[in-house]
């Protein structure tokens, strides 16, 4: 360790060595090692990495993503202060970080972001990917307030007016809340397809029909699984009571969709922890798993299904062992 009790792994965390890091995690180095301020090697490269590639291979090699520094700051709410890289950011939050966890002063990662962050991209990053906009910190403060008190650039405070703004336009009313377009897609699709949060929560407040189908008989949730970039969306589906094994022309549920075609394995994780039917079948009769063994899915997501059967299969083995148990002793 040096003098801030970093180690090896710290250093080169914060200094973008990829291979180094594979080297040093081969040979036995502690994945979440602490300095003295309570940081991990994932703090480390959250806060000073300038590509994804590290974040993203402290991940893979199991990193504690919400792990807690001295301040109860994880990783997410460092990037959102500290890094210069929206994909840092986005990396995390791809990974399933807490969006809106607090640190011991009771500030998000949005907090953070404006009071530190000079990139407004980063602040954006936050803000699409759904982070509350009106939550305050333990002296009452929102994310807007830290952002003029600490004289942030005219560009990070632009696009919080702007998210302020958004959330205060009064949500369509009427025939226009469920109108379509050529897909038949409502405007709920097209929020849920592009990772808008508070828009999908004004929709549905407004009384948007959660289950709508376009012309392939798909959902909003189905639009979820197949586009969105954070779990936030399909988690604010679910929460309001969308269909989750609803199936489109295809007989495919929105498993199936992420299955095939999501590049985020925390919104096929999030269907899973839901109670996705991993053994539904399409019109093909094909399993979400079939799905994307076929069509060669990112080995991440591949993963993440197949855990998920790993984990359900000696649950099912059971079942079936009671079950012929019960029936021979009714048949006696």
């Amino acid at each position: 360790r040096d003098e801030k009790g970093q180690t090896p792994l710290h250093q080169a965390a914060q200094n973008d060595q990829v291979e180094p890091i594979r080297d040093l995690l081969n040979a036995g180095a502690d994945l979440n090692a602490r300095d003295k301020y309570g940081k991990t090697p994932l703090h480390a490269a959250a806060w000073w990495s300038k590509t994804p590639a590290v974040v993203k291979a402290l991940l893979n090699a199991g990193a504690d993503l919400n792990a807690r520094d001295k301040y109860e700051r994880t990783p997410l709410h460092v990037a959102a202060g500290g890094s210069k890289t929206p994909a840092v950011v986005q990396a995390l939050l791809d990974a399933g970080a807490d969006l809106n966890t607090r640190d011991k002063y009771g500030r998000t990662p949005l907090h953070m972001a404006a009071w530190w962050s000079k990139t407004p991209t980063v602040v954006q990053v936050l803000l699409d990917a759904g982070a509350d906009l009106n939550a305050r910190d333990k002296d009452g403060k929102t994310s807007l307030d830290r952002a003029k008190e600490h004289n942030q650039t005219p560009a990070v405070i632009q696009v919080l007016q702007d998210q302020q703004q958004l959330l205060e336009k009064p949500p369509k009313v009427g025939p226009e809340l469920d109108a379509r377009d050529e897909k038949g897609q409502t405007p709920l699709h097209q929020a849920a397809q592009n990772d808008q949060v508070e828009p999908i929560r004004d929709l549905l407040n407004a009384g948007a029909d959660l289950n709508a189908r376009d012309k392939y008989g798909k959902t909003p949730l189905h639009a979820a699984a197949w586009w969105s970039k954070t779990p936030s969306v399909v988690q604010a589906l679910l929460d309001a009571g969308a269909d989750l094994n609803a199936r489109d022309k295809y007989e495919r549920t929105p498993l199936h969709v992420a299955a095939l075609f999501s590049e985020t394995p925390a919104v096929v994780q999030a269907l899973l922890d839901a109670g996705a039917d991993l053994n539904a079948r399409d019109k093909d009769g094909k399993t979400p798993l079939d799905q994307a063994k076929q069509h060669n899915q990112t080995l991440t997501v591949l993963q993440v299904l197949q855990g998920q059967q790993q984990r359900r299969a000696p649950i099912i083995f059971e079942f079936l062992k009671r079950s012929r148990r019960l029936l021979r002793k009714a048949l006696r």
